[in-house]
């Protein structure tokens, strides 16, 4: 801690103390000019206000306070108010109006400091719980930048080393399928070795694809998105309808891409495994101050309400997933679905916290 900072706390709580024990000093004086210029010589009345100022003085600043105000209207009242006036001698009748006065105040200044207490026991656990909050965002994004960067990296390997590999061997198998010096059966066997080969080069396209989408760094969210559609549907046999507006020419910032790319990736998946559909919807507008996407199918459909409450944490972890990512990057994401009517889930990430919210392409 800097002597900037212990400076900046002393200050604060000299502040904070001038503030709490200046409330006394101001409402009893308050209460007194109105006594004065209003309601003198009516005592109920007065006594009225000075426990008004003291019931301000308590819960504003507690008992501490609370006492100073007691003590202060105490003495206003004995002096100004009290027969014999302007004078502090004791008699039957001020001790009586004192003793009135009193005990109420006392109780309000206990009540006072009481309620104090529990709210700034409230505000630090309020505090504390924001400062844990903030701390597991904070981690949360570093992992998740630290998975999107060993992605990347795996990603690349597969395509550039594994690649180059399977180039070759499939360069070699046509050239020996080619020569004349191969018999009829063994060409049979190297035409299904290069067909396995083929296959191997498709699937290791497919994981580098689900990994990280060398598109996606290269030229942004729309063509990945897109890229991912066409594959997808080819594989699953289910049909992407799909709208983008706002992005083909201004690439949104990587914070925005990717927690879009991968929250669409793992929708199309739940659909695959749980939907039961043959055609999935997909909306994507960049708007004025924010980036909407909506991803909707018209399969089984779930109770949504039950899965938030669902106790088994593996049941919602797909949907656990998709919310982090968004609420990392300042979002909200909501997931409406009824049982036979389909699923429908919103994604809102604002682009103000995002600089300028986007690049233009090149």
């Amino acid at each position: 801690m800097t002597g900037a900072d212990i400076w900046r706390i002393r200050s604060d709580t000299l502040d904070s103390r001038f503030v709490r024990y200046g409330v006394p000093l101001a409402s009893v004086a308050s209460a007194l000019l109105v006594t004065q210029l209003i309601v003198r010589d009516v005592y109920p009345e007065t006594s009225a206000l000075f426990i008004a100022a003291v019931m301000v003085s308590a819960f504003y600043g507690g008992s501490g306070p609370g006492l100073v105000s007691t003590i202060l209207a105490t003495l206003a009242l004995n002096y100004y108010l009290t027969s014999p006036a302007y004078s502090l001698k004791i008699s039957v009748a001020s001790l009586v109006h004192s003793s009135l006065f009193l005990f109420p105040a006392l109780l309000i200044s206990l009540l006072g400091g009481i309620q104090r207490r529990l709210t700034v026991d409230l505000q630090a656990e309020n505090k504390a719980r924001a400062s844990e909050k903030e701390v597991r965002r904070e981690l949360l994004h570093r992992l998740v930048n630290a998975q999107e960067e060993e992605r990347r990296r795996i990603s690349r390997e597969l395509h550039d080393q594994m690649g180059q590999y399977l180039a070759a061997l499939m360069w070699g198998l046509q050239s020996l399928k080619d020569s004349t010096h191969v018999q009829p059966p063994a060409r049979k066997d190297i035409e299904r070795l290069g067909e396995l080969a083929q296959q191997l080069d498709y699937e290791v396209d497919h994981l580098v694809l689900e990994l990280r989408p060398t598109v996606l760094d290269d030229v942004g969210l729309h063509s990945a998105l897109v890229q991912h559609f066409e594959r997808w549907s080819e594989h699953s046999k289910v049909v992407v309808s799909y709208r983008i507006a706002g992005i083909e020419h201004q690439r949104l910032p990587a914070s925005i891409e990717t927690p879009i790319y991968r929250v669409v990736q793992e929708a199309l998946t739940n659909v695959l495994k749980h939907a039961r559909t043959k055609r999935v919807s997909l909306t994507l507008e960049r708007r004025k101050d924010h980036v909407l996407t909506i991803i909707e199918d018209n399969g089984c459909g779930f109770d949504s309400d039950a899965l938030e409450r669902a106790s088994n944490v593996h049941t919602r972890l797909g949907l656990l997933g998709m919310r982090e990512r968004v609420e990392m990057a300042g979002g909200t994401l909501n997931v409406e679905s009824t049982p036979g009517k389909g699923t429908s889930v919103f994604v809102r990430i604002p682009l103000m916290s995002n600089g300028n919210g986007g690049v233009p392409h090149e």
